[in-house]
Parts: structure tokens; sequence; C-alpha cells
């Protein structure tokens, strides 16, 4: 089991890149979304199978790598930050929402189509 520690750092506001990939995670550590000042994140090769609503609390991040992992779908609430992502890295087999024809397009489309869904 993989817990994520808050350090100095993270506590200040100060950490804007986070590497988790190939730890075999089941899911998000619920301390990664207080680290709101969070620009880049990989949390790649893991076996996660959802992106929790919480994700949109990261209202700073530009880049965000999810592949690999076990995910069907991604969550609406990754929408919000249609604004500040500009990378989303998702290659997975399994993955059905958003639809293929959908998933080839640039980001903020993607994105778009997500906020959508949210209503």
């Amino acid at each position: 089991m993989f817990i994520l520690e808050i350090d100095q750092e993270d506590k200040k506001g100060l950490l804007r890149t986070k590497n988790l990939e190939h730890l075999g995670l089941t899911r998000f550590p619920p301390a990664l979304f207080k680290m709101t000042n969070l620009q880049r994140l990989n949390i790649s090769n893991n076996q996660i199978t959802e992106i929790p609503d919480e994700i949109a609390r990261l209202k700073e991040l530009r880049e965000l790598d999810v592949s690999n992992n076990r995910l069907v779908a991604l969550p609406p609430s990754l929408g919000q930050l249609k604004d500040t992502l500009k990378s989303l890295r998702f290659h997975n087999k399994l993955l059905k929402t958003p639809p293929r024809d959908i998933i080839h397009k640039p980001v903020k489309i993607i994105l778009g189509y997500l906020k959508d869904l949210q209503g």
C-alpha cells in the first residue's frame, strides 16, 4: 500500500511536479488533492480504475498523464480544468468515455466535451 505524505515543500505550495508512475497504485492518493499548486502530474503505468472528481481541485494543473491504467472513462469534472490543462495523456484501450471520435481531438475539445457532460 502506497501512502503519499505531504512534506514541507507541499505544505508551502511550492511543489509543481509530482511523479507517481509505476507504483502499483489502484487509486489517486487523497493527499494529492491538497497540492493545489501542482502543475504537472504523472500517475501513469499504475492500476487506477477511475479519476476522482477531486481532480478539479488542482486548478493550476497544466499536464496530466494517466496513460496505461485501467480507466474506462475520463470524468466530467476534468472539464473544469479546460482553461489550464494543456496536455492530457490517457493512452488506454479500455477507455469508453469520451467516445473514440472525441479522444483523437485536441485537449480543449476533449475537456469541452467533458464539461458539457457535467451540465
